[in-house]
C-alpha cells in the first residue's frame, strides 16, 4: 500500500479498499491511423482476487468467478454508465443477509449488537433525501452500505472517520465504538453519505475546501431541513455562524475559493464554516429549489470530472438567467461573512427566543 495514499486505500489483515480516483488506469483512446474509433471503449473486464470467505463491493457485472487455492477471482465488466472503479472487501457480518429487504447495510467486523433498525430507518432515510434533492446516482435502486474499515487511515486528528465511496460509506472501528444509533456516529454517515455526490460522482479540483467538504456540510442541513423543517434548518445554519466567528479568532481568513486541504486547520475551519452558509445565501437569493436543480446537474452531466466553483457558477446562472458574479465575489473572494445574511439569521434566532 503507498504510504501516501491517505484514506482513500486501505489494508488489514481483514479488510482492504480502494476507492481513489487515481488507481485506476486511465485508458487512452488509439491514435493510430487505422484506429476507427478513437475514444473508450464501451466496455472493459477486471479482476479482483480476494480471500474465499470475504464480502466484496465492485461496480460493474459478475462475469466470472474462480477458485484459486484458498483466494477467489471475481471478474467484472464495467461499462462507460457504470462508476469509476473501486474495491471494498473484508470479512464482513452483513445485516442485511437474512433475506428480508433492507433501506441500508452495515457490513462489520463483529455482529451489531441490539437492535439497529433505527439507524438503518434513519440512513436509508438520508439517502433517499439526497436522491429527491441532488438526483439518482444511477440507473440502478442501491441501498447505501455502512462497511467497517480498519484499514481507514485518519488524517488530521484522532477523531472517528467515515470516507465515501460510490453506493456507502466506509467507517472506521473507533466510530461504529459510539454506537450506530448514536446521534454522532449518524451525523458522521450523514456528511460521508453526501459525499457520494460531491466527493464521488464530481469532486473538485485542487482539493478546494468550499467544494470537496462545504457542499456536503450543505447537503446536511438540505437533509436536516427535510427532516425537521425550517427550525433545524436555522439551527444548522447559527451553529456555522458560531464556528465561523470561532474560527476567525485562531487564523487570518483566506478566500474561500483558494483554501484548500493542504492549508493549515486552522484556515480549513474558517472554510468549513463559510462554505455551507455561501449554499444557503444562494438558496435565499434564488430560490432552494433552484439552486438543488443547478447541483443535479452539475452532478449528472459531470459525472466523474473534476467541478470548480466556475462550473457550479455556469449551472446556476443557467438554471436562474441571472447574473451571479456579484454573490460569488463577495463570498468567494472577500473576506467576512456579508452583513445581511448575519443579520437575518441573528434575527430569526431573537425572534425565536
Amino acid at each position: 500500500m503507498p504510504e501516501d495514499s491517505g484514506v482513500n486505500i486501505g489494508l488489514s489483515s481483514t479488510s482492504f479498499h480502494v476507492v481513489s480516483h487515481a488507481w485506476f488506469p486511465l485508458l487512452q483512446p488509439p491514435n493510430h491511423v487505422l484506429s476507427p474509433f478513437p475514444a473508450s471503449p464501451e466496455r472493459i473486464t477486471y479482476t479482483v482476487q480476494a480471500p474465499g470467505n470475504f464480502l466484496l463491493l465492485a461496480p460493474g457485472k459478475r462475469v466470472g468467478r474462480t477458485k484459486n487455492g484458498k483466494e477467489v477471482k471475481s471478474r467484472f465488466e464495467l461499462r462507460s454508465s457504470d462508476p469509476a472503479p473501486f474495491i471494498v472487501a473484508g470479512r464482513y457480518v452483513d445485516s442485511c443477509s437474512n433475506g428480508r429487504e433492507c433501506g441500508a447495510s452495515f457490513w462489520t467486523l463483529e455482529p451489531l449488537k441490539g437492535d439497529w433498525a433505527s439507524a438503518e430507518e434513519q440512513i436509508a432515510s438520508d439517502w433517499n433525501i439526497l436522491q429527491k434533492n441532488f438526483g439518482p446516482l444511477g440507473k440502478t435502486k442501491l441501498a447505501p452500505h455502512v462497511v467497517e474499515s480498519p484499514g481507514l487511515r485518519h488524517i488530521g486528528g484522532d477523531t472517528p472517520s467515515a470516507v465515501p465511496f460510490f453506493g456507502g460509506v466506509l467507517v472506521d472501528p473507533q466510530a461504529i465504538s459510539q454506537g450506530v444509533h448514536s446521534g454522532e456516529f449518524l451525523e458522521l454517515v450523514a456528511h460521508a453519505l453526501a459525499g457520494n455526490w460531491f466527493g464521488v460522482q464530481i469532486y473538485s479540483s485542487n482539493s478546494v475546501v468550499g467544494i470537496s467538504e462545504g457542499l456536503s456540510e450543505y447537503a446536511v442541513i438540505v437533509i436536516d431541513e427535510a427532516r425537521h423543517g425550517d427550525s433545524a434548518r436555522n439551527s444548522r445554519i447559527l451553529k456555522f455562524l458560531h464556528e465561523y466567528d470561532a474560527a476567525c479568532e485562531e487564523a487570518v481568513e483566506k478566500p474561500l475559493i483558494a483554501t484548500t486541504i493542504s492549508d493549515s486547520i486552522e484556515q480549513r475551519r474558517i472554510a468549513l464554516a463559510k462554505a455551507p452558509l455561501f449554499f444557503i445565501a444562494l438558496e435565499d437569493a434564488y430560490g432552494e429549489a433552484s439552486v438543488r436543480q443547478a447541483l443535479a446537474q452539475v452532478v449528472s452531466l459531470l459525472r466523474g470530472q473534476e467541478v470548480g466553483f466556475q462550473e457550479l457558477r455556469a449551472a446556476l446562472e443557467n438554471v436562474t438567467n441571472k447574473d451571479l458574479v456579484p454573490i460569488f465575489r463577495a463570498w468567494l473572494y472577500k473576506p467576512g461573512i456579508p452583513a445581511e445574511f448575519r443579520e437575518k439569521y441573528q434575527r430569526a434566532a431573537v425572534g425565536k427566543n
